[in-house]
């Protein structure tokens, strides 16, 4: 039974300052402050990230949510999730791999959308011919 409460209290200290299962032995507990507009500052209140959550400051249009823990890399996703309604205050280092995180996602999606709109012009000037079309629809469809 000692042994179970040992692994137990291990267990708690190891994970304390950790957001996932990532433990991030080289990554320094800091302090990460968040601004959530408020649309999303409801679903942050009712479902906190890490259990130092705390609001520091409240507006008709955004919250500020302050947290003591490792950002480690599993911590990343959970803030790209939310998209455009999630700003990194702080640590700097944190806001700028955000940003440039976000600047990757966005790219992805204007290439996807370039892609997608290209196949589906091809798809409707294929089904233009095989279904008799005039030329001049299928080619305005090309």
């Amino acid at each position: 039974m000692g042994h179970f409460i040992y692994y137990r209290l291990l267990f708690i200290v190891v994970y304390l300052d950790s957001f996932g299962i990532i433990i991030g032995k080289d990554v320094v507990c800091e302090r990460v402050r968040i601004k959530v507009m408020n649309n999303q500052a409801k679903y942050f209140r009712s479902l906190p990230l890490h259990h130092s959550q705390k609001e520091v400051e409240t507006t008709p249009e955004y919250s500020i949510f302050e947290y003591k823990l490792k950002p480690t890399y599993d911590f990343e996703p959970e803030i790209l999730s939310h998209r455009e309604d999630v700003e990194v205050l702080e640590p700097a280092s944190l806001r700028e791999t955000i940003k440039e995180e976000q600047a990757k996602n966005c790219c992805a999606v204007i290439r996807l959308r370039q892609i997608s709109g290209s196949l589906l012009r091809s798809v409707a000037f294929s089904y233009a011919c095989r279904n008799n079309l005039n030329r001049k629809t299928a080619e305005s469809l090309e």
